[in-house]
């Protein structure tokens, strides 16, 4: 079993897949219905994970009016071939969105696994 609570309290996790590359299509259709998902249009491999609708559609017309606007502290998972990022900075308020993330991920996939300082946490997958 992962150490759930050791990944949930870093702030940002970089994943890897031991061998071979990640299904991109098929991690996002696991994303997508985390919370209220949205998909940055400039950058279409970061999703934000909201609590409410009403979050998201605030975030939404703030990059629709600015596309450089900073990105709100909400939960932020950057889904790419060779790594996934799973931001945490926003807290424990998104915690169940990532553990459920987390947990299917890890079940998928044998995975290394490192923090924002570069600390492997890959002994905490299993």
């Amino acid at each position: 079993m992962p150490n759930m609570d050791k990944l949930l309290s870093q702030q940002e996790l970089y994943l890897s897949p031991q061998s071979g590359s990640f299904d991109t299509e098929r991690v996002i259709e696991v994303v997508r219905p985390l919370g209220h998902c949205w998909q940055h249009p400039a950058v279409p491999a970061i999703f934000l994970i909201f609590r409410t609708e009403t979050s998201k559609a605030r975030c939404e017309a703030s990059i629709a009016a600015n596309p450089k606007a900073a990105l709100p502290y909400v939960l932020l998972i950057k889904v790419e071939p060779d790594e996934i990022l799973v931001n945490q900075f926003a807290g424990a308020d998104f915690a169940e969105y990532s553990r459920t993330f987390l947990t299917w991920l890890l079940a998928n996939y044998a995975c290394t696994a490192s923090n924002e300082e570069g600390t492997d946490l890959t002994a905490h997958l299993s």
